[in-house]
């Protein structure tokens, strides 16, 4: 019986997204992790009706104010 170690760590992330893969298929897509998708079928809704983008500038809130 061979028992040489390689010296390697066991990649944690990797062990992990296997898991998910076997109980979850349907969320990757081109082997990436999709996590709205497994958020849904968790029952975790997301909202993503938000402004991605903010016009925002130094002094905005006091001009606002002065506004």
């Amino acid at each position: 019986m061979d028992n040489t170690i390689d010296g390697m760590s066991m990649d944690l992330e990797q062990n992990a997204m296997e898991k998910l893969k076997s109980v979850f298929p349907d969320c990757f897509s081109d082997g990436k992790l999709d996590i709205d998708k497994l958020l849904s079928l968790c029952g975790e809704y997301s909202d993503n009706d938000f402004e991605k983008y903010k016009f925002e500038w130094k002094g905005k809130t006091e001009c606002l104010r002065l506004a």
